[in-house]
């Protein structure tokens, strides 16, 4: 039987091996999957390395429907407390240059 997120994931994780991709956004396409699959666990593993990497589009995943299972998680709240945070020391940090 096909299974997509296994199959997905061992993709990913043989280009990561080969240092072909390093882009935060892809890990929330793991994330996705995992969730979707029902592996809360690997798909929070998956945004937290996303959030490690950069990744900061936490409206999004206070809105998006294949995370909408990990969303009454305490490490989902947790995570886009910490993204929001981040985004608010940026915000500061442009205010003062006078950039914003």
């Amino acid at each position: 039987m096909f299974k997509p997120v296994s199959t997905l994931t061992n993709l990913f994780a043989e280009l990561k091996r080969r240092k072909v991709i390093r882009v935060a956004a892809l890990y929330i396409v793991v994330a996705w999957l995992h969730a979707v699959a029902g592996e809360k666990d690997k798909a929070l593993a998956a945004l937290r390395r996303a959030i490690d990497r950069g990744w900061r589009q936490s409206w999004y995943a206070k809105l998006d429907p294949p995370l909408e299972s990990l969303r009454d998680t305490p490490e989902f709240k947790e995570m886009m407390a910490e993204v929001d945070a981040d985004i608010a020391r940026q915000k500061a940090i442009l205010k003062e240059e006078g950039l914003l």
